[in-house]
């Protein structure tokens, strides 16, 4: 399945920048810059993705997504559930540098603050949260407290994510389960402690 829809001209894509004519969302997000960055990503990698079901068609949703190196699965991530879904994924990993956060929050970026996911949340994003990478590990690194506690303080959706693939290499499978049923009887930290269990597929 291919989600994503054909590109208009380059001409045309050409003379409305030229012209302003272009449209950026309130986080910085530039929906046809983001979908060049899908385009490119699909020709730099083959992914396959189980589960993308999951993926709600509107509303907010966390997914935290298993890191090894930490280089390429967070990208692999959102470039194949924009191919295979109508959803964009707000990637959290946004570098605090001017010049270059402005043009990473183009492609999709998000800073990794919690108030910044809270609003994304809020305003109803898919946003990709990559665990702590485990580069010597098969099994998957831990939650960041304080970025998944929005998600929790506004019962949203959050999916566990595996990615299967070799840094270097093409063909990448993303596994996406279904969402993380939480007890909240301890509180938020009791749920992050949880989460911590339950980030396994």
């Amino acid at each position: 399945m291919n989600a994503l829809p054909p590109p208009a001209p380059w001409q045309d894509q050409l003379r409305r920048r030229l012209a302003g004519d272009f449209v950026v969302d309130p986080w910085g997000l530039d929906p046809e810059v983001h979908d060049t960055a899908v385009r490119l990503g699909r020709l730099r990698w083959n992914v396959d993705v189980e589960g993308a079901v999951h993926v709600p068609d509107e509303g907010p949703a966390l997914l935290l997504i298993q890191r090894h190196l930490g280089l390429s699965d967070v990208a692999v991530v959102a470039t194949g559930v924009r191919l295979t879904t109508p959803r964009r994924v707000r990637t959290v990993g946004v570098p605090g540098v001017r010049w270059f956060e402005a043009t990473m929050r183009r492609s999709g970026a998000a800073m990794a603050h919690p108030e910044e996911i809270g609003g994304l949340l809020r305003d109803g994003h898919v946003v990709g949260l990559g665990l702590r990478a485990t580069p010597f590990s098969r099994r998957p690194g831990g939650v960041d407290p304080e970025l998944v506690i929005p998600a929790l303080a506004g019962d949203v959706p959050i999916l566990p994510v595996a990615t299967y693939g070799n840094e270097l290499g093409r063909n990448w499978t993303v596994q996406i389960g279904a969402p993380i049923t939480l007890s909240h009887d301890g509180g938020r930290l009791a749920a992050v402690e949880h989460l911590e269990q339950a980030r396994d597929l």
